[in-house]
């Protein structure tokens, strides 16, 4: 049996990011939670991600510097986002999926299975 992957949820709004949290890890994935760029470091720097999901605006910075240290550690990730658009993420979100919010327990599953693969 494979091992449990390991996702990151990089979201500042608890209801959304527990009930993510809560889809996720029905759906048999480890789950971390961070609530600002600042703890996503501090997970990535002691555990290993397979996957991040990272919110765009949290509170009142980007993800941006994020999205660049995933890329440099090469996890794939999603950026969830109801405030911007796939235009407006520039070249930093080059190769990630996006995921508009609001979402459906679907949508969630289905961009996890496109990066995962």
């Amino acid at each position: 049996m494979a091992a449990t992957k390991h996702i990151l949820i990089v979201e500042d709004e608890g209801l959304i990011a527990l009930d993510m949290e809560t889809t996720l890890t029905d759906a048999g994935y480890r789950v971390s939670i961070a609530a600002s760029n600042h703890q996503a470091e501090e997970i990535l720097s002691a555990s290993s991600v397979d996957l991040a999901i990272i919110d765009f605006h949290l509170q009142d910075v980007t993800s941006v510097g994020l999205a660049k240290r995933l890329d440099a550690l090469r996890v794939p990730f999603i950026v969830c986002s109801g405030t911007a658009g796939l235009a407006e993420l520039g070249e930093a979100f080059g190769n990630a999926h996006f995921l508009p919010k609001p979402f459906t327990t679907d949508a969630l599953l289905s961009s996890i299975q496109v990066r995962s693969n």
